[in-house]
């Protein structure tokens, strides 16, 4: 009889796959393209080691476990997010790993996406004597990993959405000074999400007025340079200064047959890159192209951060997944000051876009709201 059984939802393994779950969310850098995986294991009740998938291609969660555990790790409990994969890919096998270090139990999350893995790591381990339990946790650990799930079902990278503004949705003055529409606080959050992710996207209309680093840099952290996410810029009609901060070996530029030869060359001597995507009826990079373009470009996980007019043409293109919005406690009042996002939009009540799952909290005196995007028509 196979040892592999559905999670009865006990207290205290809830609690260990919980802790795997924190230990993931708050690694800093994460290790994409690879899912950060968070991994404990348990003896008697007592934790005895734990661990994160290593950046730039280093250990699994599971290893790095297993080596603090040592002999420890011998008749003890694993807890893991994700399923722990059974192949040699850039490390090897983890089930491997954890029949060898005599590893009882083993509690996971969820499945590992992967063809290559999917049941399969979890079979083996059930077939050597491990004990196999899934789906305690399914749903905080479907969310630490949503944008390894995405890119691995679409081959498209998972779209986070990011702006600021006052309480009568106002990004900037009329001038268009935006510094700053939020407090301390919530810029230091906005840095650390900067640092979760693996691209930074804007258009060319926001590297023209803020001229931005495009670069996390999270409070109380040391965050490697070779870890910074890619900077990518939507410039359609090719526009961007050659002596913008953005431009680097770090940096996509998405544009369209619109820009000249002469400016393509002036950015490439930056050691920018530049993709040719598709074009709108409109002449404006078309969205679904370049999310193909990243995704060929390994690119797992974007936040795009503006401006009001590339954040609308997510939106009209249903290619938002999930967004943050903070929301300051103050009024613009001007008519004429942008708002957030310029889309087509909803032309009526019904087809306004809600969100599922939608949490909030306080940063400072300002507000953050996140949630998952539920499209009108598929309600």
């Amino acid at each position: 009889m196979s040892s592999l059984d559905e999670s009865h939802g006990l207290t205290d393994q809830s609690d260990w796959i919980g802790h795997a779950i924190n230990l993931a969310n708050n690694a800093i850098p994460r290790a994409f393209p690879r899912p950060t995986v968070g991994a404990v294991i348990v003896k008697d009740g007592v934790l005895i080691a734990e661990g994160t998938t290593v950046p730039g291609g280093g250990l699994h969660a599971e290893a790095v476990a297993l080596s603090k555990a040592g002999i420890s790790a011998r008749g003890a409990d694993m807890y893991v997010t994700l399923e722990p994969h059974g192949y040699r890919s850039t490390q090897p096998p983890c089930t491997e790993a954890i029949i060898a270090a005599g590893i009882k139990r083993l509690v996971y999350a969820i499945d590992d996406p992967n063809p290559s893995v999917s049941g399969k790591g979890a079979e083996y381990l059930a077939k050597n004597g491990v004990q196999v339990i899934k789906g305690d946790g399914a749903a905080a650990a479907t969310q630490l990993h949503e944008a390894f799930l995405h890119s691995t079902e679409h081959r498209r990278p998972f779209i986070n959405v990011k702006f600021a503004a006052t309480l009568d949705g106002k990004i900037a003055a009329v001038g268009g000074d935006s510094k700053w529409i939020t407090g301390e606080e919530a810029r230091g959050w906005a840095h650390r999400l900067r640092s979760t992710i693996d691209g930074i996207a804007v258009g060319s209309k926001t590297v023209m007025i803020d001229d931005p680093q495009l670069t996390a840099r999270p409070q109380n952290i040391d965050f490697p340079e070779r870890f910074q996410p890619r900077r990518i810029i939507f410039d359609s009609s090719g526009t961007t200064s050659a002596t913008a901060r953005v431009h680097g070996e770090n940096t996509l530029f998405l544009t369209t047959s619109r820009s000249s030869d002469e400016w393509r060359d002036t950015v490439r001597q930056t050691g920018s890159q530049i993709f040719e995507c598709d074009t709108t009826q409109s002449g404006q990079v078309e969205i679904i192209s370049a999310l193909d373009l990243l995704g060929d470009q390994n690119i797992q996980n974007v936040l795009v951060e503006g401006g009001p007019e590339l954040l609308g043409s997510f939106f009209d293109a249903q290619a938002v997944n999930r967004i943050y919005a903070f929301l300051s406690p103050s009024i613009m009042g001007a008519r004429d000051a942008p708002g957030a996002i310029n889309g087509v939009g909803a032309q009526q009540m019904d087809q306004i876009v809600r969100l599922d799952t939608a949490q909030t909290s306080l940063l400072g005196e300002d507000i953050l709201v996140t949630g998952i995007p539920h499209w009108p028509e598929k309600r």
